[in-house]
């Protein structure tokens, strides 16, 4: 998740179709091809599939958290997405629990699992839960993730995670790193 959210916050900061085109480059070949096909799926626009609700992350962050709705919804009338919320409000707002593992996982690792790891195992199977069982998932998905890896874990569990980079500079990436012509890959 780390390479991946370090990935989506260099193309969404630059502006420029070569940096792009370095920083996807440089993502596919660090890649494994499980992450690497993950990656593509997301950042060409096919991942919409919903998890989980925006209203759902809200109410999961409120419960967890002493802020009071209010000032959840002042701070959302700011950013106007209740993920990137979340993200920037979530580790000043989460109780300090003594015990930095839960179910025998330490949730400092989680940010260090692959990207396929978190789109297949992760987070469908906190989408499956409900109820206090779902919240206290997605609460520990939440624990140790800079704010950084929380946008991009929120965007993918509400299928909102939209990249401004277009299909030719992902293909132009693939293509210089598979030697590969660019319309062979289209």
């Amino acid at each position: 998740m780390r390479r991946f959210a370090a990935l989506y916050s260099c193309l969404d900061a630059s502006s420029g179709s070569r940096a792009r085109v370095a920083d996807l480059l440089a993502y596919f070949e660090a890649s494994t091809p499980q992450d690497a096909a993950w990656a593509l799926h997301v950042l060409l626009g096919k991942q919409g599939k919903r998890l989980i609700t925006g209203r759902r992350l809200r109410q999961i962050c409120l419960e967890g958290s002493l802020l009071p709705e209010w000032l959840f919804d002042d701070c959302y009338a700011q950013v106007g997405d209740s993920a990137e919320t979340i993200a920037l409000l979530w580790r000043q707002l989460a109780p300090k629990e003594g015990d930095p593992s839960e179910n025998g996982v330490r949730e400092e690792t989680l940010a260090a699992k692959p990207l396929h790891y978190w789109m297949e195992l992760l987070l469908p199977a906190a989408a499956a839960l409900e109820g206090d069982a779902q919240a206290e998932a997605v609460r520990h998905l939440w624990r140790g993730l800079s704010p950084a890896q929380l946008l991009v874990a929120n965007k993918l569990l509400t299928g909102g995670l939209r990249v401004g980079v277009a299909q030719g500079l992902v293909v132009r990436a693939l293509a210089r790193l598979s030697g590969l012509e660019e319309a062979q890959l289209q």
